[in-house]
C-alpha cells in the first residue's frame, strides 16, 4: 500500500491496481519506436536523452512510464529528427513518417541520417553551411 495527499486528505492505493490507459501506453509505445529510429540503445537511452536534452535522468524516466511527456520542443525536435509526424507522436493520428524515405534521393536520405545524429550546435552549423548553396551568387543566380 502507498500513501498519496489529494486536496490534503491522505488516501491509501495499491499499486497493483493501477492501470495505465490504453492511450498513455500506445504514446509510450509510439516513444519507443521513435528513439529505436533514432538508434539509441535500449540500455542507457534515457540516459542519453538526458544527456542531449540537457535534462536529469528521472525526468526522462518519466516519459517511458507514463507519469509525463517530452515538452513541445523537445517532442518536435525527436519528430524532426526521427522524420515522423508530431501529430502521430502526440496522438497516434495521422501519417507516421513525415516524408516517406523511398521518396528520397539515396544521397540525401544518408545525409539526413548523418544529420539525426548530429548535437543541435553541429545542426545549426551544418543548416548554416547548407543555407550559403540557396543564396544567390554575385550574378544573381543560384548554385
Amino acid at each position: 500500500m502507498a500513501l498519496i495527499f489529494v486536496n490534503s486528505r491522505k488516501i491509501f492505493f495499491n499499486h497493483d491496481n493501477l492501470v495505465m490507459s490504453p492511450e498513455r501506453q500506445q504514446f509510450i509505445d509510439r516513444m519507443i519506436d521513435i528513439v529505436e529510429l533514432l538508434k539509441y540503445p535500449a540500455h542507457g537511452r534515457q540516459t542519453a536523452l538526458a544527456v542531449r536534452y540537457k535534462l536529469k535522468q528521472p525526468s526522462v524516466r518519466k516519459w517511458f512510464t507514463g507519469e509525463a511527456m517530452p515538452g513541445y520542443e523537445i517532442a518536435i525536435d525527436l519528430c524532426r529528427r526521427a522524420l515522423v509526424s508530431y501529430e502521430w507522436l502526440m496522438t497516434g493520428r495521422g501519417e507516421k513518417y513525415v516524408l516517406p524515405a523511398e521518396m528520397l534521393d539515396p544521397r540525401i536520405l544518408a545525409n539526413t541520417k548523418v544529420m539525426q545524429q548530429l548535437t543541435p550546435s553541429q545542426l545549426t552549423q551544418v543548416t548554416q553551411i547548407i543555407a550559403t548553396f540557396a543564396e544567390p551568387t554575385k550574378s544573381g543566380t543560384h548554385f
